[in-house]
């Protein structure tokens, strides 16, 4: 059993981990909202075809509609983490307690997937639409990879401060 303090610690921890369930359903929202908003639109042309997505043969569409299934896979997996980790977290058991964080640490560890997943997703519905001006479209792609990079470098140095 725990004390009053250990109470109180898990409360404060409860709530930093609410924050990780808020960008989770940030991205799980975003993505929702972009697998309705389709890039490159719909075939508006009478015939068999109407209403189908313009840009569905394309490979850099079909890397959009992958990375952005992973994306909301991740974040729902994570907020559903998140919320069975915030259960755990008022109890007063060590063990109970302990669950509570792996669970918490793999709605991160989905987050973070999620992240990537949704640069890889922005990066090829770019592509796909603007397949037609190379230069514009490998411009715009070498752009959004700058931030993509500097997460990495920073995410290896946080892991290596970390665990080694």
């Amino acid at each position: 059993m725990g004390s009053c303090s250990s109470r109180s610690d898990n409360e404060v921890h409860a709530k930093d981990r609410r924050g990780a369930v808020k960008w989770a359903a940030l991205i799980a929202t975003s993505t929702f909202a972009a697998a309705f908003a389709i890039t490159g639109g719909y075939d508006g042309n009478r015939g068999r075809d109407q209403g189908m997505v313009v840009l569905a043969r394309a490979t850099a569409f079909q890397a959009f509609v992958i990375t952005n299934t992973i994306v909301m896979k991740c974040s729902v997996i994570s907020i559903f983490l998140c919320i069975t980790g915030l259960w755990y977290a008022y109890r007063e058991d060590d063990k109970i307690n302990d669950r509570a964080i792996a669970r918490y640490f793999g709605a991160v560890v989905r987050i973070l997937v999620a992240m990537f997943a949704i640069m890889f997703a922005f990066i090829a519905a770019t592509f796909a639409v603007l397949a037609h001006s190379i230069a514009l479209a490998l411009s715009t792609c070498i752009i959004a990879c700058i931030p993509f990079i500097a997460y990495t470098v920073e995410l290896g140095k946080f892991i290596s401060r970390v665990f080694f």
